[in-house]
C-alpha cells in the first residue's frame, strides 16, 4: 500500500514538474521571439541574435515533449510573419520640405552613407542649388554657421545644379560623374558616418540642407527638409 502511494506521489511530483516545465517553456518561447523580431528590426544586433540562439539551445537541453510542436509554431508564425511584412513593419519614407521644394526619388546608400536627391522646385523662380548637406545635427545654428556648397565635398565653382521651377532634378547623386553632387553623405551630429551605415535595412534619420540661389533676385537661401529612410544595397 505504502509502495503505491509512493508511485502515486512520485507521478504526481513528475507531473507537477512537467507542468512547470511546460509554463517556463513556454517563458522561453516567447523570449526567443521577442529577441529575433528586435533583432531583425534594428536590425540583426549580434548580441541579441546569439541571446536568442542560447535560449533555444536551452530549450532544446530541457527535452521538452511539446518541443517539436513549439518548433512547428515558430516556423509557421514567422512564415506568416515575413509573408504579411507585420516581422518588421517598415519605417515610413520621410523626406518632406517647406512649400516650393519636394522629394520626387530618394535613396540612401549602405556602406558609403551616400545620398540620392531628385527634387522639383515649385517656387515660382529659376534656381541654382550651390550646395547639399544630409546630417543628424539638427541645431538651430546650422544652416547659417555652416558651410553648405558643394565645393566644401569635393566640388568645384561649376558644381550647381540649375531648376526652373516646376521641373526635377537630382541635386544628390552618387552615379553621377559630376563631383561634389556624387559625394553627399548623410553623417551623423558630428559629421561621421553612423555605425549602422553599413547595415542594410537599418533607419536613418537627420536633415537635408538645400541651399540655392534665386537667378532673377541672386537671393541666396537655404531649406531644411526632414528625413526618414532606411540604408539600401
Amino acid at each position: 500500500m505504502a509502495r503505491k502511494s509512493e508511485v502515486v506521489a512520485q507521478k504526481k511530483d513528475n507531473k507537477n514538474l512537467l507542468w512547470i516545465l511546460q509554463i517556463v517553456f513556454t517563458l522561453i518561447f516567447f523570449v526567443v521571439i521577442y529577441c529575433t523580431w528586435v533583432s531583425i528590426c534594428t536590425p540583426w544586433h549580434f548580441p541579441l541574435f546569439v541571446l536568442a540562439v542560447i535560449i533555444f539551445l536551452i530549450i532544446i537541453g530541457l527535452k521538452s515533449p511539446h518541443l517539436l510542436d513549439a518548433v512547428l509554431l515558430l516556423v509557421i508564425t514567422f512564415t506568416m510573419l515575413f509573408t504579411t511584412g507585420m516581422l518588421c513593419p517598415p519605417i515610413p519614407l520621410q523626406c518632406e520640405f517647406p512649400a516650393g521644394i519636394s522629394c520626387y526619388e530618394v535613396k540612401l546608400w549602405a556602406n558609403t552613407g551616400k545620398l540620392s536627391l531628385n527634387i522639383r522646385q515649385g517656387t515660382g523662380k529659376t534656381i541654382v542649388v550651390t550646395g547639399v548637406s544630409c546630417t543628424q545635427n539638427v541645431s538651430q545654428s546650422y544652416a547659417s554657421s555652416s558651410y553648405i556648397s558643394y565645393d566644401a565635398i569635393g566640388g568645384s565653382a561649376t558644381t550647381n545644379v540649375t531648376i526652373p521651377s516646376g521641373s526635377f532634378a537630382f541635386i544628390a547623386d552618387p552615379t553621377s560623374a559630376t563631383d561634389g553632387i556624387n559625394n553627399v553623405t548623410c553623417t551623423d551630429a558630428n559629421g561621421n558616418l553612423p555605425s549602422d551605415t553599413k547595415i542594410i535595412g537599418a533607419p536613418y534619420t537627420g536633415r537635408i540642407y538645400v541651399r540655392y540661389t534665386e537667378m532673377d533676385t541672386n537671393l541666396t537661401k537655404t531649406t531644411t527638409g526632414t528625413f526618414t529612410v532606411r540604408y539600401e544595397a
